[in-house]
């Protein structure tokens, strides 16, 4: 391996760093804290590692479709369209035929990886024999498998038992294999690596990657010595998509965890009056399933408010009924706890603590009359700040002790208080209401990443925001309110940002089928919950 190699992929992370820092700066930040949460993200904890290891499997896969057929001379920037398509056949394959154990996952792969090579190869056979661009050829077929996704996903394909985000019909137990050693981590990481070690020692040592490697070094040589141009750039391309394809087939086939089918928090046509004696919620339904986010976007004054108060025992409900795992849910102290149900609301000084209260206190908000914090009716205040202190520690608050009113912290460090005091075990169902307005980037950046980790964990996370950007980039799937009540309901991964635009703006005549689905009870209730299968994750990109 040359010094060169290894040289300048370094350089190029540096650079994109430094540009990063450099648009940071400019914005009023510090570049240095942000490259620090960038890293703490990525590698800060167990959980950052599991997460950023299971994405590297289809990162490293789909970027196989672009350098080996750039070894040929190619440059091909529609990988997207293989992994897209190569995830639909594995899904569709694994519903249409009796397959199971290891045979039927490598099948469920295989026909990702066909499809993959047929749809990468179709790009390098337009240019070589009709002359047509491969770069912009490659990159108008990955709108096509988009369309083509999006189609069969939302209509022939949908599983119509699921009322969330449309997936197709869910796998059998059997196909799917489980985490590296018990971890998150999929297997589909070891087969990531082993396809770019094979890519290379068939590029290094074979005759036809020796011979690819020529034409794509010098296409007038290639054919003086008589190589076949034309067929070693359709080889190129197909092993690129034959490695594509795969990057969505694998974590259809199971390889990588999907959050169980279990209905987490369900409510059913809620009715909420508003300060002014009017309306503020009408009719309003949603499901939230475990492992996952559901958004609510919307512009000030639709009601959104008023739903979350209503959901954690800010304001009355006016009818309807609320179920947290198949349990009706009044947001009782004593139902929070046995039900493991959290919240953080907007303007956590106002809403979630007493200003007074010094920070401490307002951490044992939640258990202060539960052991350790308390014993034979007496408060145990050493425990309270003991426990303050490896909060205040673990979650970086800046404060001048535990014994500081909390009303003396930044926002920042309110909310990161709030953080510590919710998050705190096992979370069966997290509502959170705009968590991170008015906070800087490193403080959004925190909380953007703790809430990612009650869905990695299981949890069910509502996530009602006014920042559609956020929305975009934590939820599963988004639901629009509007007028007092849910007017559209769609995948976050095939969201369309002019359409959610023009329903938060009033323009929306009839719900969505998906609002009108998820307002009808499910077929089983919550017991369809424990349904066997899990809903492939129609997903374009990890």
């Amino acid at each position: 391996m040359r010094a060169l190699d290894v040289l300048l992929p370094g350089a190029a992370i540096v650079a994109a760093l430094a540009l990063f820092g450099i648009f940071v700066a400019l914005a009023g930040a510090r570049p240095v804290q942000a490259w620090v949460v960038l890293f703490q993200g990525a590698f800060g904890d167990w959980f950052s590692w599991q997460n950023t290891l299971q994405r590297a499997a289809p990162l490293m896969l789909t970027a196989l479709c672009v350098a080996l057929p750039a070894r040929a001379g190619l440059t091909i920037i529609g990988g997207e369209g293989a992994l897209v398509l190569g995830g639909l056949a594995g899904a569709t394959l694994a519903h249409g035929l009796p397959l199971g154990g290891l045979a039927g996952t490598a099948a469920v792969c295989l026909a990702g990886a066909v499809l993959g090579a047929a749809w990468i190869a179709l790009a390098g056979w337009l240019r070589q024999w009709r002359g047509v661009n491969e770069t912009i050829s490659s990159l108008l077929l990955a709108y096509v498998a988009l369309g083509l996704f999006k189609h069969l996903v939302e209509g022939p394909l949908r599983d119509p038992e699921n009322l969330n985000k449309p997936a197709t019909f869910a796998l059998e137990e059997s196909l799917r294999i489980g985490g590296i050693a018990g971890s998150d981590v999929h297997w589909g990481l070891v087969l990531g690596v082993l396809a770019c070690l094979a890519a290379a020692a068939w590029l290094r040592w074979t005759p036809s990657g020796f011979s690819v490697r020529v034409v794509g070094g010098n296409l007038r040589a290639a054919r003086l010595v008589g190589l076949p141009a034309s067929r070693l750039v359709l080889l190129a391309c197909a092993l690129g998509g034959v490695a594509a394809g795969p990057a969505r087939a694998c974590p259809a086939a199971g390889l990588a965890p999907v959050a169980d089918a279990q209905v987490a928090l369900s409510v059913q046509d809620l009715q909420v009056m508003g300060d002014r004696g009017t309306p503020a919620v009408r009719g309003l339904s949603l499901q939230v399933r475990s492992g996952e986010i559901l958004g609510v976007a919307g512009v000030s004054g639709n009601g959104q408010r008023e739903l979350v108060e209503a959901l954690v025992g800010q304001r009355e409900r006016a009818g309807g009924s609320v179920e947290v795992l198949g349990t009706a849910y009044a947001a009782r102290r004593s139902e929070n706890h046995r039900l493991k149900v959290r919240s953080l609301p907007e303007e956590p000084l106002r809403n979630a603590c007493v200003g007074d209260m010094s920070v401490a206190e307002n951490m044992a908000l939640r258990d202060f009359d539960l052991p350790p914090l308390a014993a034979g009716g007496r408060l145990r205040f050493d425990r309270w700040r003991a426990r303050a202190r490896d909060w205040i520690a673990s979650y970086g608050i800046r404060t001048q002790g535990e014994d500081a009113p909390i009303r003396s912290l930044s926002g920042g460090n309110v909310q990161r208080a709030v953080l510590a005091r919710e998050l705190d075990g096992d979370i069966n169902v997290l509502i959170a209401a705009n968590p991170v307005f008015g906070l800087d980037f490193a403080a959004v950046q925190e909380i953007h990443a703790r809430i990612r980790g009650v869905r990695a964990a299981g949890g069910a996370v509502l996530l009602v925001s006014e920042d559609l950007d956020e929305l975009l980039e934590l939820a599963d799937r988004i639901a629009v309110m509007s007028e007092v009540r849910i007017v559209h309901e769609t995948a976050a991964a095939t969201a369309e940002r002019h359409v959610l635009g023009a329903h938060m703006g009033g323009a929306h005549p009839v719900a969505s089928p998906a609002v009108a689905a998820a307002a009808r009870p499910s077929p089983g209730g919550a017991a369809s919950a424990g349904q066997t299968g899990r809903p492939v994750e129609a997903a374009c990109a990890d």
